[in-house]
């Protein structure tokens, strides 16, 4: 017989249909807007992230030169570096500013709330 997987939030185990429950009276407080905003637009703040892993990046390359041992996490971004380049390119080229704002918006900021929440269970 397969286990029911529980999920941990802050020290409290949640069976699937209590984490369901708990998540949708989060969102039952969303207002949504016609458009989202543009200071929401993603991309600048995903081509900052990239940024930051491309100089990660170029440090784990020189350490491989140098002979220096490099973590397992490290050799991971070594090896999949390629993935994160092609879906930064890809999201950027598919979610120009001018799509991304005749998104549907979210009126309020609680669904930073909801992703925080959903991040924890992981």
């Amino acid at each position: 017989m397969k286990a029911k997987k529980a999920l941990n939030i802050k020290g409290t185990v949640l069976q699937k249909e209590q984490l369901k429950t708990y998540l949708e009276n989060i969102v039952a407080d969303h207002t949504l807007k016609e458009k989202s905003d543009k200071q929401t637009y993603p991309i600048p703040k995903m081509l900052e992230n990239f940024e930051y892993i491309t100089k990660t990046y170029d440090i784990l390359n020189q350490h491989l030169k140098l002979g220096i041992n490099i973590h397992q996490a490290g050799e991971w971004l070594l090896d999949n570096y390629y993935i994160i380049e092609e879906t930064v390119k890809e999201v950027r080229k598919n979610l120009p500013l001018k799509k991304y704002i005749k998104f549907i918006g979210i009126g309020n900021r609680k669904i930073q709330r909801v992703c925080k929440k959903l991040c924890a269970c992981v």
